[in-house]
């Protein structure tokens, strides 16, 4: 359930209205305003008993239908509204119900004016459970608090432990303490009785020796108010520990009763601290009680909590919420999508034409794009082929070219190598002044030859081969040396 913008707050007994929306009161009715009303007292059937503390909701509930018909005496051909506050106790094993009955004709009755004016009502809530709004806008801290309602053809009490709603009764009316004080020969119109009560009340100072027995009078009439409430805390305090009252709030036709604070104290409550219904400081209205019934309301829709709403006279649904509603709409949806199904072919194949058309433009345009790539593709592979052919003639040369190189190389390298050899072993054999017989050359690393030497250089020939170890020549060796009449022939084996 959706919190409403506001609540539009109807009293039942003098049509004052006020209206909140979480934050301010008025009591102009917006357009999405919910109607909030409550029940009179007098028009509740209260009954309790106590059940085992671990029953289940749906045994519970059956339990209380069976416990209001067949204990609180409820009449089978008339219609209730029946809802119930589960209480534990201090036992463990044990909890108290308090059921609340409300009868369809003659909350009808009672809230005729209202019913005429709006027709339904949203929440209709029971008077004693407001008082926890209180607590919810921390404009009270939870203590053990007495509340005191008493009006003209109403009054109640409410006992809220710990912030929690505990016990309620009825008390004394307005009209109840005039009926006292006419039996005592005292005849009050009302606004005359609520005013001397708020001007006057309980202080005896206020009172001339003339209106002795009235104030006599008023007095017995408290002195037996306060002694019905006293019982009333006798009994909770048994059953729910409700030891004293902390602070009453007692407001009496919307005024405080003077002299109240010093009656109590004489009374027995000079430790509790009294206050009247003037709580919320935004509230303007001359009935505070109906702010705080605003207020209620509309923290039970913010808490989305209707367990507490007795109402019998519901706003009816939209159409569209209805069965018949949704029927309508399902039937009308149909219809005109069908009524629609040609027009949407017909755009459908439209659309569809005109982009098989858009398609076929850009396909044409591929193609020709593709002719023109595959052209270029094929012309820069010839270019490639050519390259490559190319590339294999210029390579096959180079091989060309570094093979004779190489060629170049190895010749130039063994003709300077044989050269060299030759041109080293000259060199020596010039410097000994050796002779040579015949030379053999085997190859560029070896040589074979035969050196003559006369008698006066017998020594030369093992110089020469001293000179070509000192030149680097690894192998120097002779195989012979012989005279050959005046000479020495040596055959000498050079390797290198």
């Amino acid at each position: 359930m959706l919190t409403p913008a506001s609540v539009l707050y109807i009293s039942p007994s003098h049509a004052n209205k006020v209206s909140f929306d979480g934050k301010d009161f008025g009591d102009i009715k917006s357009k999405n305003s919910f109607i909030v009303s409550r029940v009179l007292y007098n028009d509740i059937v209260i009954h309790s008993f106590k059940i085992n503390a671990n029953m289940n909701d749906d045994e519970l509930h059956t339990m209380v239908e069976i416990k209001m018909y067949e204990e609180a005496g409820l009449d089978v051909n008339k219609r209730y509204k029946i809802t119930y506050v589960k209480k534990n106790l201090d036992f463990a094993d044990s909890a108290l119900v308090e059921v609340f009955a409300i009868e369809l004709e003659k909350t009808a009755s009672t809230l005729e004016a209202i019913l005429k004016q709006e027709k339904y009502v949203d929440f209709l809530a029971l008077p004693f459970l407001c008082y926890e709004t209180l607590y919810t806008h921390k404009i009270l801290a939870p203590k053990n608090d007495l509340f005191i309602f008493i009006d003209q053809n109403e009054a109640f009490l409410a006992l809220y432990k710990n912030g929690e709603y505990i016990a309620t009764k009825s008390i004394f009316t307005l009209q109840d303490m005039l009926k006292k004080l006419k039996i005592e020969n005292i005849d009050l119109e009302n606004e005359a009785f609520e005013k001397l009560l708020s001007s006057k009340g309980l202080d005896a100072t206020q009172y001339s020796p003339e209106n002795a027995s009235l104030l006599a009078t008023i007095q017995n009439i408290f002195v037996e108010l306060f002694t019905k409430i006293n019982d009333i805390l006798l009994h909770n305090r048994n059953v729910y520990g409700f030891d004293n009252a902390d602070r009453i709030y007692m407001s009496v036709a919307n005024a405080r009763v003077r002299g109240l604070r010093e009656f109590l104290a004489s009374f027995g409550y000079a430790n509790s601290e009294l206050y009247d219904y003037k709580l919320f400081k935004n509230c303007t209205s001359e009935h505070p009680f109906s702010c705080m019934m605003a207020s209620y309301a509309f923290d039970k829709y913010t808490q989305n909590d209707m367990h507490h709403n007795c109402t019998l006279f519901v706003r009816p649904p939209s159409f569209l919420k209805t069965q018949t509603g949704k029927f309508a709409l399902v039937m009308g949806s149909a219809t005109i999508l069908l009524s629609l199904y040609p027009l949407y072919l017909m755009i459908t194949s439209s659309v569809l034409q005109s982009q098989l058309n858009e398609l076929n433009v850009q396909n044409e345009g591929i193609k020709k794009n593709a002719a023109m790539y595959n052209a270029e593709l094929n012309k820069r592979k010839n270019i490639l082929n050519e390259a490559q052919q190319l590339q294999k003639e210029q390579t096959k040369n180079l091989e060309n070219i570094t093979k004779s190189i190489d060629e170049l190389y190895a010749m130039k390298q063994g003709k300077k190598t044989y050269t060299d050899f030759i041109v080293h072993v000259n060199r020596l054999l010039k410097k000994y002044a050796l002779m040579v017989r015949s030379v053999e050359q085997k190859g560029a690393d070896k040589m074979s030859i035969e050196v003559v030497a006369k008698p006066s250089q017998r020594d030369t020939i093992a110089k020469f081969m001293e000179d070509l170890l000192k030149e680097d020549f690894i192998g120097v060796t002779t195989s012979e040396i012989r005279s050959d009449k005046e000479f020495y022939i040596s055959k000498i084996e050079i390797a290198r």
